[in-house]
């Protein structure tokens, strides 16, 4: 498993131990429970629903009883709340929420306490308009849990089954990651403990970024995907027979690039060297001596050195268009200048274009911010433009302007619609011409470092 940001899976059971996520130190000292799971809403009234007034009917919620979760086999209302420290905060919930449909994000800042949290949890095994959250047992017929988060920032977020007893947890990096109950044991920030059998029942699921009794703690991570992994042939939470995310019945992601190519690894190094691999096409290019990238069945890797000088390493689609929707996750390790991006040209005129998420020692683009952009469950962007005379292009050396997103904060992982970008772009009046390629791209510029990428275009 990829490492570069960590992410705790917490399973809760039996009754000796300590309900992390509904406050308790990492020592392991119980604090206290919440008695239901249901009005667990981060607001100030006692309605049930999510939102801030006394009522309950149902006028900014997903039904009058709250927001109504679901996820893969699991079922119930979601919730938002700080712990049982006071002082913290947590984004109120705004919606329902389907796993693999949308994402939905917490933010806020912790106090100086290991009991102040930014919880997003929801019941499992719960029915619509029901208050009570009955318990859900895996058995024989779920192996283990696939869960896949974003950290826009880089802080410590938990995932929690819940019921009173036992903690039982694994490591997992930031994206998502299919975990065995197998890879489970009691003890969440040790070493050693009793693996967890998945014979236990537990009522809930929650995510919580803790808080440190060192200092206050920042944080904002979202929820894209979330679901106990069946033992029946097909594990995904689409409905569907076959093990792919898309609702329809063939086995690969989507119709643009397929997560079950059985193409073997490719490894190009080079100054220059472009091709198809895995439905997608690839490309290499420095301006220095000759670097290199793997093509993956899921994506591609890249090693950069100061050698290099400017590398970029891309995998994606061609002519491309307005309509890419692309998911991703990156364990990304720049040291000194470098971008993690959608990126591509258009001609007539000729354009070079970024869609940035994250960097390294320096944000770009260095030019002035003519406006911002703000996506759905995707974050907000600056704006910018800036020139580039007599450089390296598509067309050999010429003038031309680059246009640019940057994520008003950093991730490694999400989704990125492209559409709203360009949308946002003609509106401040900079023109795209015809479209050259829609890519995922590494770049690093004097610098070295090294990026493992998953990336799926649809």
């Amino acid at each position: 498993m990829r490492t570069a940001s960590l992410i705790w899976v917490v399973i809760v059971v039996g009754m000796a131990g300590c309900l992390v996520g509904w406050g308790c130190s990492d020592s392991g000292n119980r604090v206290s429970s919440p008695d239901v799971i249901g009005d667990g809403d981060s607001d100030s009234d006692s309605d049930g629903d999510g939102d801030s007034d006394a009522d309950s009917d149902g006028d900014s919620d997903a039904d009058a009883d709250g927001y109504y979760f679901a996820a893969g086999d699991w079922g119930g209302y979601g919730y938002t709340n700080v712990g049982t420290t006071p002082g913290g905060s947590v984004t109120d919930l705004s919606a329902g929420w389907t796993s693999g449909d949308s994402s939905v994000c917490v933010s806020g800042q912790l106090v100086q306490d290991y009991s102040s949290l930014g919880v997003l949890g929801m019941a499992v095994n719960q029915e619509r308009h029901s208050g009570t959250a009955d318990d859900w047992s895996p058995g024989s017929n779920y192996s283990g849990v696939y869960v896949d988060i974003t950290k826009n920032i880089n802080t410590t977020i938990r995932l929690e089954l819940l019921t009173d007893g036992d903690t039982y947890c694994a490591e997992i990096p930031a994206g998502g990651v299919e975990l065995d109950w197998s890879d489970f044991a009691t003890s969440c920030w040790g070493t050693s403990g009793t693996a967890y059998s998945g014979a236990q029942p537990f009522t809930g699921v929650q995510l919580y970024a803790p808080g440190d009794t060192a200092t206050t703690v920042s944080y904002d991570y979202c929820l894209n995907e979330l679901y106990p992994i069946s033992t029946d042939a097909d594990s995904d939470s689409d409905g569907d027979a076959d093990s792919d995310a898309d609702s329809d019945a063939d086995s690969d992601a989507d119709s643009d690039s397929d997560s079950d190519c059985t193409q073997a690894d490719l490894t190009v190094c080079n100054t220059f060297e472009t091709g198809d691999h895995c439905g997608l096409t690839y490309e290499i290019w420095t301006d220095g001596s000759a670097g290199c990238m793997t093509n993956t069945a899921a994506g591609f890797t890249a090693t950069w050195n100061q050698g290099n000088a400017n590398y970029l390493a891309r995998k994606g689609v061609r002519p491309g268009s307005n309509q890419p929707v692309v998911n991703y996750s990156a364990d990304y390790q720049p040291n000194g200048n470098s971008y993690l991006a959608i990126y591509g040209w258009t001609q007539n005129p000729l354009i070079e274009y970024y869609i940035v998420d994250s960097w390294g020692s320096w944000r770009p683009p260095g030019t002035e911010k003519i406006g911002e952009v703000s996506v759905t469950n995707e974050g907000t962007y600056d704006i910018y433009r800036s020139w580039r005379e007599n450089a390296p292009s598509i067309e050999g050396n010429k003038s031309f302007y680059q246009f640019w997103s940057v994520r008003q904060t950093q991730r490694t992982s999400g989704t990125i619609t492209v559409k709203p970008h360009f949308d946002a772009w003609a509106q401040f009046g900079l023109t795209m011409g015809s479209f050259y390629e829609v890519s995922l791209v590494v770049e690093g510029y004097q610098s070295s470092g090294n990026a493992d990428v998953t990336v799926n275009f649809q």
